[in-house]
């Protein structure tokens, strides 16, 4: 509504009750107001454009397709490219899991066994100093630690694993140039272990318990951040070969009582004996003394 439609119209009381109108003098004045600004607005509206302003405009909105055309391009190509920070998530939370679950998988060894939550698909489990064991596959590495959780519990009474300590170490690959290096997200946990347990058979023939320190290495993938390796770095005492070479697995049961320092120190193992039971050595005896009363030719 204009300025000269308004102001006729506005009224106000006095103390009669007369209303009073705007002075005839207002108008005129209301109109050239008017009729001034109306002119210039029809001057603006009648300016000639300039051609540099219209091949400017033209110019912007060609890069603002351009732009819209590119953003568009790259929400499409946005799933199949993988998210890098929901990987760098994953792989410390998987790595924070392992460290968490290996204590107390170590630990709990004996009664509960190992889930196969925290190794890859390809785990591979190494042995080099003593049996040269050497798998790979979670399948196969969950089921030899079966075998070995059921014969250890057969031979030793109340067996235990005490985990003495765990670390954790940042480690680049060899193959992998400096600036790389820094990058990398390769691990290894160290964990140190003493194994105590009572062999079953000192109950009828006497001895003492068993003790064992050893050391674990265990490689974390660099892209899952699960466990991809697990190597065997050191059993003290040496567990014995050649008497129970033909007992595969049982070699890892420690079937003997070692005696001497327990230190991980590289030296000489010192000297185990293994336990036979007595009806074997009689019976080793008595065959011994039959070959040689053959020889004799009696």
């Amino acid at each position: 509504m204009s300025l000269y439609r308004i102001l006729p119209t506005l009224v106000s009381r006095n103390a009669g009750g007369r209303a009073l109108r705007a002075p005839r003098s207002l108008k005129p004045l209301c109109q050239c107001k008017l009729a001034k600004r109306s002119f210039t607005t029809c001057g603006a509206i009648r300016k000639d454009k300039d051609p540099k302003d219209e091949v400017d405009n033209e110019w912007n909105r060609s890069i603002e397709e351009a732009i819209e055309r590119a953003k568009r391009e790259v929400e499409k190509q946005k799933p199949n490219q993988p998210d890098n920070k929901k990987d760098e998530n994953d792989f410390m939370t998987n790595l924070g899991q392992v460290m968490i679950q290996l204590p107390k998988q170590l630990e709990g060894f004996f009664e509960l066994g190992l889930s196969g939550g925290i190794y890859t698909e390809s785990v591979k489990f190494v042995e080099r100093a003593h049996s040269g064991m050497q798998l790979s596959g979670k399948s196969q590495y969950l089921g030899v630690a079966k075998v070995l959780r059921i014969a250890m519990n057969a031979y030793f009474a109340h067996p235990s694993l005490t985990i003495v300590s765990l670390r954790q170490v940042a480690v680049s690959s060899p193959e992998s140039n400096a600036d790389e290096a820094n990058d990398s997200k390769s691990y290894d946990v160290f964990v140190r272990w003493v194994f105590e347990g009572i062999p079953r058979h000192t109950e009828i023939i006497g001895g003492h318990g068993s003790r064992y320190e050893g050391e674990f290495r265990y490689h974390i993938d660099r892209k899952s951040g699960l466990v991809a390796l697990h190597e065997v770095t050191a059993i003290h005492p040496a567990p014995p070969t050649k008497f129970l070479a033909t007992t595969g697995l049982a070699r890892w049961a420690g079937w003997a009582a070692p005696k001497g320092s327990l230190s991980l120190a590289k030296a000489k193992p010192s000297h185990v004996s293994c336990i036979v039971p007595a009806f074997a050595c009689q019976r080793i005896r008595r065959d011994r003394k039959q070959d040689e009363w053959n020889k004799k030719g009696h």
